[in-house]
Protein backbone atom coordinates (compact mmCIF):
# COMPACT_ATOMS: atom_id res chain seq x y z
CA UNK A 1 0.00 0.00 0.00
CA UNK A 2 1.28 3.48 -0.88
CA UNK A 3 0.73 6.03 1.89
CA UNK A 4 0.98 9.76 1.34
CA UNK A 5 3.87 11.36 3.16
CA UNK A 6 3.13 14.33 5.42
CA UNK A 7 4.78 16.73 2.97
CA UNK A 8 2.54 15.39 0.17
CA UNK A 9 -0.61 15.79 2.26
CA UNK A 10 0.29 19.34 3.20
CA UNK A 11 1.10 20.24 -0.41
CA UNK A 12 -2.16 18.75 -1.68
CA UNK A 13 -4.06 20.60 1.01
CA UNK A 14 -2.36 23.90 0.12
CA UNK A 15 -3.27 23.39 -3.54
CA UNK A 16 -6.90 22.67 -2.62
CA UNK A 17 -7.11 25.88 -0.61
CA UNK A 18 -5.42 27.88 -3.38
CA UNK A 19 -7.86 26.48 -5.93
CA UNK A 20 -11.13 26.56 -4.02
CA UNK A 21 -10.58 28.84 -1.04
CA UNK A 22 -11.12 28.04 2.59
CA UNK A 23 -8.83 27.88 5.57
CA UNK A 24 -6.03 25.56 6.58
CA UNK A 25 -6.92 22.33 8.36
CA UNK A 26 -6.64 18.69 7.35
CA UNK A 27 -10.28 17.67 6.95
CA UNK A 28 -10.82 17.03 3.27
CA UNK A 29 -12.26 13.87 1.75
CA UNK A 30 -10.21 14.72 -1.32
CA UNK A 31 -7.04 13.74 0.51
CA UNK A 32 -8.55 10.35 1.30
CA UNK A 33 -9.49 9.96 -2.34
CA UNK A 34 -5.92 10.78 -3.40
CA UNK A 35 -4.59 8.04 -1.12
CA UNK A 36 -7.07 5.53 -2.45
CA UNK A 37 -6.29 6.36 -6.09
CA UNK A 38 -2.57 5.91 -5.40
CA UNK A 39 -3.50 2.39 -4.35
CA UNK A 40 -5.76 1.57 -7.28
CA UNK A 41 -9.10 2.23 -5.59
CA UNK A 42 -11.72 4.95 -6.09
CA UNK A 43 -14.67 6.12 -4.02
CA UNK A 44 -18.08 5.63 -5.57
CA UNK A 45 -20.57 7.84 -3.73
CA UNK A 46 -22.79 10.77 -4.50
CA UNK A 47 -21.65 14.24 -3.50
CA UNK A 48 -24.53 14.37 -1.01
CA UNK A 49 -23.52 11.07 0.58
CA UNK A 50 -19.86 12.05 0.85
CA UNK A 51 -20.79 15.44 2.28
CA UNK A 52 -23.05 13.84 4.87
CA UNK A 53 -20.29 11.49 5.98
CA UNK A 54 -17.71 14.27 6.27
CA UNK A 55 -20.13 16.39 8.30
CA UNK A 56 -20.98 13.43 10.55
CA UNK A 57 -17.28 12.87 11.25
CA UNK A 58 -16.74 16.59 11.89
CA UNK A 59 -19.67 16.68 14.33
CA UNK A 60 -18.43 13.59 16.15
CA UNK A 61 -21.49 11.48 15.39
CA UNK A 62 -19.61 9.06 13.12
CA UNK A 63 -16.66 7.28 14.72
CA UNK A 64 -13.56 5.88 13.03
CA UNK A 65 -14.98 2.36 12.68
CA UNK A 66 -18.20 3.60 11.07
CA UNK A 67 -16.28 5.89 8.72
CA UNK A 68 -13.94 3.04 7.75
CA UNK A 69 -16.95 0.83 7.02
CA UNK A 70 -18.49 3.57 4.86
CA UNK A 71 -15.27 3.84 2.86
CA UNK A 72 -15.13 0.05 2.39
CA UNK A 73 -18.72 -0.04 1.13
CA UNK A 74 -18.15 2.89 -1.25
CA UNK A 75 -14.90 1.85 -2.91
CA UNK A 76 -14.07 -0.14 -6.01
CA UNK A 77 -10.90 -1.02 -7.89
CA UNK A 78 -9.92 1.37 -10.65
CA UNK A 79 -9.77 -0.20 -14.06
CA UNK A 80 -11.86 -2.08 -16.58
CA UNK A 81 -14.80 -4.04 -15.20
Amino acid sequence: MRWLQLAEVLELHRRLIDQSGGTAGIRDLGLLEASLVLNGVELVASVDSAEAVVLAVAMGVLNREAFTNWVKVHQRPIGPN
